[in-house]
């Protein structure tokens, strides 16, 4: 077997049975007049997202261990809601891993990048020393 038919082989078990990443949480809010759910990263990799109340539900069973098809189920039981379409928890699922709030592969590699990219200074340090002797320089802009 082949490093990438492997790689195929995870990715697709990740999308089967996707899990929510750490750092990521989900607070009640009202939008547009209606009750909703902010899905706020802590970590600031991510915007902020606004969800309904069926996505919050989705979003609670995606542990990892549930598939697909365990989350149709689960919301009929649990909730009494009517199935909720394939499509659209792939299309919620898409949405998720756009914005790496999923902790598969795709996330893992861009922490990874993000890691590198702190780890290279962004600016010249010799300039918070230049500092104070620029008068016309507001020390506090600096970082």
């Amino acid at each position: 077997m082949t490093a990438q038919m492997l790689w195929g082989i995870l990715t697709a078990m990740e999308e089967q049975r996707p899990r929510i990443r750490p750092g990521v949480e989900l607070l009640p809010t009202l939008h547009q007049g209606q009750q909703a759910f902010v899905l706020r990263d802590r970590w600031g990799i991510s915007p902020d997202l606004v969800l309904k109340d069926k996505g919050a539900l989705i979003l609670s069973l995606m542990d990892g261990v549930n598939d697909l098809r365990d989350i149709q189920v689960m919301l009929m039981r649990r909730w009494g809601l009517a199935l909720v379409g394939m499509e659209e928890l792939k299309e919620l699922i898409e949405n998720l891993d756009a914005h790496f709030l999923l902790d598969n592969q795709r996330f893992q590699l861009r922490k990874r990048s993000l890691s590198k990219s702190l780890e290279t200074p962004w600016f010249d340090y010799r300039l918070t020393q230049v500092a104070p002797i620029l008068p016309s320089l507001d020390r506090s802009r600096i970082i």
